[in-house]
């Protein structure tokens, strides 16, 4: 495959800003560490900058092993300064209320990361925030405590610290010592998780930010826009397809016609494009299909059923065929010879 899907996730280099600081304190060797993963640490402190999510994500598992702190994430968040990771950070502060701030986050979330799922939705009762990063990425244990810290950090400052929020699930493992997740998150928490997720009460969204200051949040909310639209441009349109693929495989959603439509351009126009970098729809689907697979079948508790619904196939018997085109024999059989590594 020319590209592969998982060089695409990104995340804002901002979000470690107060790294060093906190492994300095910690005695922890992030100069290190950090080269090993190809990350150059002066980049923590450009916001405008993206770097790999998939090198950073697994810095922070070796920070934590390092450290021997299987909550280096969470307090990291803990330790980072709110605001530091430029004008998202700094819009939420400065938003009037809990509302207005929902709806930054909402908005401008592709700001911090890439996500193979995000959803935030008020509902009569409750608002309820989920995230999944791609099976690509790895192990994100770390990072996904730090960011679910922040979140609800940020929220804190409109909706009240008092009882929020109401419940909190991680997809991440359970840690040996979980009183340090009740102490900075909240105690209705779920580990091992389907999706990382944050609710709390629907009249949270009601309370005001005394705080706020709202000629800097409608700056912000300006820089944000147009950095949202800068960065979607700069999307090579291979990997925007890929990654709208990898988006809606599980659901079904993945036609040429949805694709086009959340790329807001005609289905013409997108096969011309295409064609034009000497490639189509069809192969770009392929391809991320059987990158996904061969990421999931590293999951030893994953079925082969459960892989092929995540990849699209409507039967077992469709992917079946297309591991034999893929690797030359059956999924099981290609599964026990990966060990999650790319298959020859």
């Amino acid at each position: 495959m020319p590209t592969s899907l998982a060089q695409q996730y990104q995340m804002a280099s901002a979000f470690a800003r107060s790294l060093r600081d906190f492994c300095a304190v910690r005695s922890v060797d992030l100069a290190g560490n950090a080269r090993a993963h190809a990350i150059d640490m002066e980049c923590f402190q450009d916001t405008t900058r993206f770097i790999s999510l998939v090198a950073f994500v697994s810095l922070m598992e070796d920070l934590a092993a390092t450290s021997g702190d299987d909550c280096f994430g969470l307090h990291f968040g803990e330790f980072f300064k709110l605001g530091d990771s430029g004008p998202f950070g700094f819009g939420l502060m400065n938003a009037p209320s809990c509302r207005q701030a929902f709806v930054f986050y909402k908005d401008f979330i592709p700001l911090t990361a890439d996500y193979a799922h995000f959803s935030a939705v008020a509902r009569p009762d409750s608002v309820i925030i989920q995230w999944r990063y791609s099976p690509l990425v790895g192990n994100c244990s770390q990072y996904a405590d730090l960011m679910a810290l922040l979140t609800i950090r940020q929220f804190r400052l409109h909706a009240g610290a008092a009882g929020f929020p109401a419940a909190v699930k991680l997809m991440r493992a359970r840690p040996d010592q979980i009183s340090e997740h009740h102490r900075l998150m909240c105690a209705n928490l779920t580990f091992g998780a389907q999706v990382n997720e944050i609710s709390f009460p629907t009249e949270r969204l009601q309370h005001c930010n005394p705080a706020s200051d709202v000629r800097l949040f409608e700056i912000m909310s300006k820089q944000c826009r147009e950095a949202l639209a800068r960065r979607q441009a700069q999307l090579p349109l291979e990997l925007r397809v890929r990654h709208e693929i990898h988006l809606r495989l599980a659901s079904g959603e993945v036609s040429l016609s949805a694709i086009s439509s959340h790329l807001g351009m005609s289905e013409r126009s997108l096969q011309r494009q295409m064609q034009d970098l000497g490639t189509g729809f069809e192969r770009l689907l392929d391809e991320t299909r059987q990158e996904l697979c061969v990421q999931l079948f590293a999951d030893q508790g994953m079925k082969l059923e459960a892989i092929a619904n995540a990849l699209g196939f409507a039967s077992q018997a469709s992917f079946t065929r297309a591991a034999k085109r893929w690797f030359g024999i059956p999924p099981g059989q290609a599964r026990s010879r990966s060990r999650g590594d790319t298959l020859a």
